[in-house]
């Protein structure tokens, strides 16, 4: 009899969390899937670049920076360009034994900063005009990853 008393509200709990992620499953294919008739193509274009900001983020740190890390490959290709990208990671005494994380920080940096300029002036038109949300995503992927590459002059 104890055991009917303690299984009980396990069960009704485990009901409970099953029917919550059965409606969290349906309404996130619902929104994918624009089912309800509300066009979304702002919001998920917006939600995909900031995925994409986030995987140049990844790559530029654990990709470029190991390899920007030894200053003799970029600096054979551009002197500018390694004193830019490697700034005062190799130089300063601080950041001795940590040059790749170093340059890896400031990766992440230029790809959150151009993520942050990139949603704060897709604010400043979309208050002037709610539609341009939904309009021109190629042209504003392409006006991220120009700001990303400029990033670096």
């Amino acid at each position: 009899m104890g055991a009917a008393l303690l299984t009980c509200p396990a069960m009704c709990a485990g009901q409970l969390c099953a029917c919550c992620a059965a409606s969290t499953c349906s309404s996130l294919c619902g929104a994918c899937c624009d089912c309800d008739g509300v066009d979304r193509t702002g919001r998920k274009r917006s939600v995909f670049l900031l995925v994409l900001s986030l995987a140049s983020a990844l790559g530029l740190q654990y990709g470029a920076a190991p390899r920007l890390a030894a200053a003799e490959n970029i600096a054979t290709f551009s002197p500018y360009l390694a004193e830019v990208l490697q700034g005062d990671c190799l130089t300063n005494a601080e950041y001795q034994g940590f040059e790749e994380q170093c340059i890896g920080n400031t990766m992440v940096y230029r790809a959150s900063f151009c993520s942050t300029v990139f949603f704060l002036i897709s604010a400043a038109a979309s208050l002037f005009a709610p539609g341009v949300n939904r309009k021109a995503w190629p042209a504003k992927y392409s006006m991220y990853f120009l700001m990303l590459a400029v990033s670096f002059f």
